[in-house]
């Protein structure tokens, strides 16, 4: 219990040491096979950190994100952008519990509205597990939804 409390205090005061130091934020919700809340915040100039908090039957993951933005030739409020990272999680299954994770991609084309203070995006994010059953996954694209701030 302990090391959860730990766990979370260092997570909040990371959190909000990164709002106070940065302009660029978003936050919102993913749709997938895993779904689950979505937050970024802009690194430098076009690259971004996301971490995504999602959710799956029987487990429970985090994943991070390192992401370069780049224009599009027909739209200044299209951006397509790629990146990796790393996931990790915990499940139960028959009765037992297990650590997973493993690396991630992600392509994707996100539009920021121009209007109205959110963005949206549709993005492959290939995935290999590396820990408890080894596997692959290249079917999984997703749908943010995001507040900008």
């Amino acid at each position: 219990m302990r090391k959860i409390k730990l766990v979370l205090i260092v997570c909040i005061s990371f959190l909000a040491s990164t709002l106070a130091f940065s302009q660029n934020h978003a936050i919102g919700l993913r749709f997938s096979e895993d779904f689950g809340i979505t937050y970024k915040q802009n690194y430098k100039g076009a690259t971004w950190f996301e971490i995504i908090g999602h959710v799956r039957e029987h487990s429970l993951g985090v994943t991070g994100l390192y992401e370069a933005y780049k224009p599009t030739p027909f739209s200044k409020y299209f951006k397509w952008y790629y990146g990796g990272g790393a996931f990790v999680g915990i499940g139960s299954a028959n009765d037992n519990s297990y650590v997973f994770a493993g690396l991630r991609g992600v392509l994707g084309l996100c539009y920021n509205f121009s209007d109205i203070p959110f963005d949206i995006s549709l993005d492959w994010m290939p995935t290999v597990q590396l820990v408890e059953d080894y596997g692959t996954d290249f079917l999984l694209f997703g749908l943010s939804i995001r507040y900008t701030f």
